[in-house]
């Protein structure tokens, strides 16, 4: 997590940024968004690769849409627009609801251009254990884990069935993306144990 006003504006590690209008790597920082039936050459931040990482919208500023405080919930709704962009023309809301012991995080995307464009939305997560070392947290995984071989500059071109040995360690590799089927309700699960030493995750 940052410490300082100065890491949250380098956003190195990009901790607990939305990562959108694109959530992973565009290659070389170039596209082809058919219906302008244009080319769109991006901003490169990822230099060591070449290529435009984890879109934008962690450098816009979010306003306040609307709270909500009742006895068993409390939300948070937030919202920016990506309107000066030529090329993502959206407005981007997510409402964050707290209760029962579990967080919520919702997102609406609308269109607010003249013409068809295309987004990804990711997260990047870090929850904070205080007083808690990870190494009694316990990790729940789908069985049928598909993770994505990337190419040198990480962008992925195939994919595989992930395998653990039950512990996950610092020398476990999670850079990169991992796809599960949401809508199967009776997937199985495997749990591995975290070790890692940390308060972090």
């Amino acid at each position: 997590d940052y410490k300082t006003n100065e890491q949250i504006e380098k956003q190195q590690g990009f901790m607990g940024s939305n990562l959108f209008p694109w959530p992973n790597r565009v290659k070389n920082a170039q596209f082809y968004l058919k219906s302008l039936n244009q080319q769109i050459n991006l901003q490169i931040n990822e230099s060591n690769r070449n290529n435009a990482l984890h879109g934008f919208i962690y450098k816009l500023p979010f306003s306040l849409f609307e709270t909500k405080i009742e006895t068993q919930l409390a939300s948070l709704t937030l919202q920016t627009c990506l309107d000066s962009n030529q090329y993502f023309p959206f407005k981007f809301i997510q409402t964050f609801i707290l209760q029962n012991n579990s967080l919520t995080i919702s997102t609406f995307v609308e269109n607010i251009g003249t013409f068809s464009s295309i987004f990804g939305h990711g997260w990047h997560p870090y929850f904070q254990f205080e007083n808690r070392n990870v190494n009694a947290l316990t990790l729940h995984l789908p069985l049928n884990t598909i993770e994505l071989i990337t190419d040198e500059q990480m962008i992925p071109i195939d994919h595989k069935i992930c395998e653990f040995n039950g512990v996950i360690t610092p020398e476990t590799n999670f850079d990169t993306g991992f796809r599960f089927d949401l809508n199967n309700k009776n997937e199985e699960y495997f749990e591995t144990k975290i070790s890692n030493g940390n308060e972090s995750l």
